[in-house]
């Protein structure tokens, strides 16, 4: 969806008689609405419409958006908070991004009690999970996998030169790491250029907009 929508912003988008709870989880990689209703058939219905038009398809085209419902839905969500839909096995971030979901949705008066009960068996189920798998300390993150793996190949760093393209919450870790590494010439590019000055400022390194980039 884009751009990502707030709990806020769906909650005002749907008829309440449809949806008697939900709440958002939004990551990197994903938006998905957790939702309780009486009347599954109505609520889909109303979902399609509402997230056809949160996508911008001037820009991009969005695909289908995928329904899962009962256990199949608790599944989904166990597996995400455990980390095994990540790009990264056993991302220790998206626990944090579980929690968020939830406290987003109390904070907004669209979770209940249905939620709630959702969101225990989750969390404890999916830490079951990652202690059985071995994978509960696994707490490097995504970008901090890829700036390991960049530093083991650059035997100069401050001669070589890095474009970091975003200025939200991933991309601001890699710009520490790498700043960090000594990079000789480090850039932050981003489409709000506000953002990438803010960013660029932070680390002593090179602001660009979005279209300078080739």
């Amino acid at each position: 969806l884009h751009p990502a929508p707030t709990v806020h912003e769906i909650a005002k988008s749907i008829c309440r008689s449809s949806l008697d709870e939900l709440m958002l989880l939004v990551t990197c990689h994903r938006v998905e609405l957790y939702a309780a209703t009486v009347d599954l058939k109505r609520a889909q219905s109303e979902l399609h419409t509402i997230f056809a038009a949160m996508n911008d398809t001037s820009t991009t085209v969005f695909p289908e958006p995928v329904f899962r419902r009962d256990a199949e839905a608790a599944g989904h969500l166990i597996r995400v908070a455990a980390g095994l839909e990540s790009a990264r096995l056993g991302e220790y971030e998206v626990l944090g991004q579980v929690r968020r979901m939830h406290a987003d949705g109390r904070a907004s008066m669209t979770v209940g009690p249905v939620l709630d009960r959702l969101y225990a068996h989750t969390m404890n189920v999916a830490r079951s999970i990652r202690n059985e798998l071995g994978i509960t300390y696994q707490k490097p993150s995504l970008t901090d996998t890829a700036v390991s793996w960049l530093a083991q190949r650059l035997t100069e760093p401050q001669c070589c030169s890095a474009v970091v393209v975003g200025a939200g919450q991933a991309a601001s870790q890699v710009v520490a790491h790498l700043a960090a590494m000594g990079v000789g010439q480090l850039n932050v590019v981003n489409r709000t250029a506000t953002h990438a000055q803010r960013l660029a400022r932070e680390f002593g390194c090179e602001a660009a907009p979005l279209a300078q980039l080739p």
